[in-house]
């Protein structure tokens, strides 16, 4: 019988642990900014997208369309240079904290160029 109660006691403790973990994991998920990182087709313009800090993707479209007018560059387009698939969290995600049905998905996506250069 002691046996059985210790093996319940360290099947709960686990769980305990493991509840603690899985509770964090999702407050930190929560509460982190989310950064879209944007660049244009040319790569000499690039933006971030912080909706928590107020930098929106209409923020960014202004910026984007101001560089254009002062490059003289009206054939560049706008890329986002983040898949969907950076911010799937996992499997154990409680809160979702990143909506898919937002517009920013509907730009095209490009590997940045920031990123190759450091692969080569």
């Amino acid at each position: 019988m002691g046996k059985t109660k210790k093996g319940i006691r360290g099947v709960l403790k686990i769980l305990l642990v493991f509840s603690i973990i899985l509770v964090l994991y999702n407050l930190v998920q929560y509460f982190t900014f989310h950064a879209y990182p944007y660049e244009s087709s040319d790569h000499n313009f690039s933006d971030v997208e912080i909706p928590e800090k107020g930098r929106t993707i209409e923020v960014v479209e202004k910026s984007f369309e101001r560089y254009k007018i002062e490059e003289g560059k009206e054939e560049v387009k706008l890329y986002r240079t983040f898949k969907k698939e950076d911010f799937k969290t996992g499997f154990f995600t409680i809160i979702q904290t990143v909506d898919f049905e937002h517009r920013r998905w509907e730009y095209e996506y490009m590997p940045s160029s920031r990123n190759r250069k450091t692969q080569e």
